[in-house]
């Protein structure tokens, strides 16, 4: 009886882990971090300090923002087409920069 209590038990705790994983991959999606926009024609556009932009994702349009942590917060969005490369990190780990390139026909 014993036996079967600890294998019951351990199968819980990896259903949690295995949950608690999943739902750490799903909040990276809505994460904002502060970053580098590349445009095609050459020029940049920096979202650091109070400035935040989402985490690109498949073929939407870039969301950015604009004093994130005010009230007259500003929100754009700037166009996939636009876009030659990003460059995001997190504002605690600015070490950890990942290039993000969007790719056609993918």
């Amino acid at each position: 009886m014993r036996r079967a209590y600890c294998i019951y038990r351990g199968a819980r705790l990896l259903l949690v882990a295995l949950l608690l994983a999943c739902a750490g991959a799903v909040h990276l999606q809505a994460q904002t971090c502060e970053g580098r926009v590349c445009l095609k024609g050459g020029s940049r556009l920096l979202y650091t300090g109070d400035d935040r932009m989402e985490v690109p994702s498949k073929k939407r349009d870039l969301q950015v923002y604009r004093r994130f942590f005010s009230r007259e917060c500003q929100k754009d969005k700037v166009p996939i087409g636009r876009i030659d490369s990003v460059v995001v990190w997190n504002s605690a780990t600015p070490g950890s920069v990942r290039l993000l390139v969007p790719l056609e026909g993918v």
